[in-house]
C-alpha cells in the first residue's frame, strides 16, 4: 500500500486486494486542521509522531477497503475458503463490478472470462454447474459432431460458461443467486 499526500491536502491511496488481487485507488480527504498539508510536513509528522501517523494510515486503509467490493460483508471471511457456492448451489460471494462489465460486454468475451476466472479463483460444483447450464438448452449433454457435451467439458470450461452467464444475468437483471436450475 502507498499513501501519497496530494497538493490539495488529500491523501491518495493505492491498495492491492487480497481476494481478487486487483489494484484500486482511493482518495481520502483529511478534515483535521492541524494535519500536515504538504508531503514534506507529512514526512516530518511521520517521523515525529509515528503513533498518530500509523493511526491515520490504519483508518485510511479501513475506509478504502470498505469501499471495495471484495471487502463487503457479502464476501466477509470467504477469502480463506475460496468457496463460491454452498452445498445447494447458492451464491456465497459477490462478483466484482469490473468482472461483470468485462464478461458481459458485446462481442467475444472469452479472454475476459478466462482472466476473471483466474483472478477470482472462480470454481463451480460440477453436478450443479451441469444442471444449471442444461437449463439454458444451449449445450447438449453428450458430445456430437458440432458441440462438446456438458458431460465431456472439464471443470474450467463449465466454470467459464457459468461465470459468463452470471455476469450477463447481473448486467440484465441486477442479480444472480447462483447455480439454481
Amino acid at each position: 500500500m502507498a499513501i501519497e499526500l496530494m497538493d490539495d491536502g488529500t491523501f491518495d491511496t493505492v491498495l492491492r486486494c487480497d481476494i481478487c488481487r486487483e489494484e484500486f485507488r482511493y482518495t481520502y480527504a483529511m478534515d483535521l486542521p492541524d494535519w500536515p498539508r504538504s508531503t514534506e510536513d507529512a514526512q516530518i509528522a511521520q517521523r515525529t509522531d509515528e503513533a498518530a501517523y500509523d493511526m491515520f494510515v490504519t483508518e485510511c486503509i479501513a475506509e478504502t477497503e470498505a469501499d471495495h467490493i471484495c471487502y463487503s460483508t457479502a464476501n466477509e471471511g470467504l477469502a480463506e475458503t475460496g468457496d463460491w457456492f454452498d452445498e445447494r448451489g447458492n451464491r456465497l460471494r459477490v462478483i466484482p463490478a469490473d468482472c461483470i462489465t468485462d464478461c458481459s460486454s458485446s462481442g467475444s468475451v472469452d479472454g475476459a472470462v478466462a482472466y476473471w476466472l483466474g483472478v477470482l479463483a472462480f470454481s463451480v460444483p460440477r453436478e450443479r454447474a451441469i444442471a444449471y447450464l442444461q437449463g439454458f438448452g444451449a449445450w447438449p449433454m453428450e458430445s456430437d459432431d458440432y458441440d462438446t457435451g456438458l458431460l465431456d467439458m472439464d471443470d474450467n470450461d463449465l466454470a467459464s460458461k457459468v461465470l459468463w452467464l452470471a455476469c450477463c444475468d447481473i448486467r440484465e437483471t441486477g442479480e444472480w443467486f447462483g447455480l439454481q436450475p
